[in-house]
């Protein structure tokens, strides 16, 4: 396990998707945002909403499909990954669905196919040079002899507002 355990959602009802695993700091501080914003928004949290596991393309459209088929159905996908975004997109393809119009859709992990979709897909940015920056620094830090202890570093996203975000249909 990479830091921290995933939180348990709480057992209300929400109206948006995350994809998350237990296995991974990252996902884990990616859930708690999502809790976080339904909080803020004051949304309750659905765990039916929720995909927990490995986020592989097939698992994610037969998860997305299931939402998709939910009574109440979603309204917004929010996608912690590009497996996840391209299981997203097959799930409404295959339901006669599309984003925004029929589902708002955001990803993770910005990448340059992203913006050339139709409508252009709004991302999460990582900062993934200083990631590695940040990585190469602790690895000569520790070879230089430095404790490797439990560390934490925090570093800032971004929000690239693009085409696949709009209200929910009336």
């Amino acid at each position: 396990m990479w830091g921290p355990p995933v939180p348990e959602p709480p057992a209300t009802r929400r109206e948006l998707l995350a994809a998350a695993s237990r296995n991974l700091w990252t996902d884990g501080e990616r859930l708690r945002g999502y809790l976080d914003a339904l909080d803020d928004a004051r949304i309750p949290f659905d765990p039916q909403l929720v995909m927990v596991g490995r986020k592989v393309e097939e698992r994610v459209t037969e998860e997305v499909a299931r939402m998709l088929a939910l009574p109440d159905r979603i309204t917004a996908l929010f996608c912690t990954e590009t497996e996840a975004v391209t299981g997203a997109l097959r799930a409404l393809r295959a339901a006669g669905l599309s984003y925004p119009r029929d589902v708002a859709l955001i990803g993770f992990d910005d990448s340059a196919w992203a913006a050339v979709m139709d409508p252009p897909l709004t991302m999460i940015e990582q900062p993934v040079h200083d990631l590695g920056a940040k990585a190469a620094e602790v690895l000569l830090d520790i070879v230089r002899g430095a404790e490797p202890g439990r560390q934490t570093h925090t570093l800032r996203s971004r929000l690239i507002e693009r085409s696949s975000v709009a209200p929910p249909p009336a």
